[in-house]
């Protein structure tokens, strides 16, 4: 089993995100979540688009409902639209499986 995420320790996950999105010029949202996929916490940068926030926030609980990051769950998906189509049927959340998560 794994440790438990504090608040602390996600927003410290958030600043370095946010610090690095400036690095590279890169206006977006970031979310945390646990390993059921509940946010912990969840930042949307200046500028950012309001869809934003939401896009982060399914692609954080998609890696974590299903052990992979977001663009290799994409990949699998994009080969595979029958399989996608029962992720979305069975998990109780919206999936967006982009990269970035």
């Amino acid at each position: 089993m794994s440790a438990t995420l504090t608040l602390h320790e996600a927003r410290e996950i958030l600043r370095r995100a946010v610090e690095k999105a400036k690095e590279v010029a890169w206006i977006s949202a970031y979310a945390v979540v646990d390993e059921g996929g509940n946010v912990i916490a969840i930042s949307r940068m200046d500028d950012a688009p309001a869809a934003a926030a939401a896009l982060a926030r399914s692609k954080a609980y998609l890696a974590a409902v299903t052990g992979r990051n977001s663009a290799s769950f994409s990949t699998r998906m994009d080969a595979h639209p029958v399989r996608f189509d029962g992720y979305q049927s069975i998990l109780p959340r919206p999936l967006f499986p982009g990269p970035g998560a």
